[in-house]
């Protein structure tokens, strides 16, 4: 998988983000562990280009105006990942952690709503760069990121190949 667990950190700014979403008991008929973590590898793999052209856009950039509208692009793109996962019916296996991975997204969209509203005042890049670098977001980031990784030991546990890049070793 190449990264809605860094996505969040499309272009450098926030740390990478295991987002992980869905609602227990979703729509259609519960999958296997390979087929949810397939599911949840193509979800991923689209969030991931998706993110990545919302960073490619302001990768050379210091115009404070493109680097707070790719902000703001980026809680469309994780939504529309969740809403995917949503329909997404997990297997015992991997309930518990796929309904800590749906708690700690939602703090991590939580913290990261309350950025964007700070954002707005920003300045300088050096302001945006305190406001992440200071912000509970790094803290739910941390939550996501430990959902990730139980998410991953689950695969790994099952000699399922997936890769879910939750973040720096």
């Amino acid at each position: 998988m190449n990264g809605i667990f860094r996505t969040a950190a499309a272009f450098g700014l926030l740390l990478g983000a295991t987002l992980m979403m869905s609602a227990c008991g979703g729509g259609g008929d519960t999958l296997s562990l390979d087929e949810y973590f397939e599911e949840v590898e193509a979800l991923d793999a689209d969030t991931s280009d998706r993110a990545d052209e919302v960073g490619a856009d302001v990768a050379d950039t210091e115009d404070l105006d493109k680097i707070k509208d790719a902000f703001d692009k980026l809680p469309d793109v994780f939504g529309d990942f969740v809403a995917g996962l949503e329909d997404i019916n997990p297997p015992d296996e991997v309930e518990d952690a796929h309904k800590d991975a749906i708690d700690a997204s939602n703090d991590f969209l939580d913290e990261y709503d309350k950025l964007l509203e700070d954002l707005q005042d920003a300045e300088t890049l050096d302001e945006i760069t305190s406001l992440v670098d200071s912000r509970a977001i790094n803290k739910a980031n941390d939550r996501l990121t430990a959902a990730c990784k139980d998410l991953q030991e689950i695969a790994d546990d099952n000699d399922i190949r997936v890769s879910l890049n939750c973040g720096e070793e």
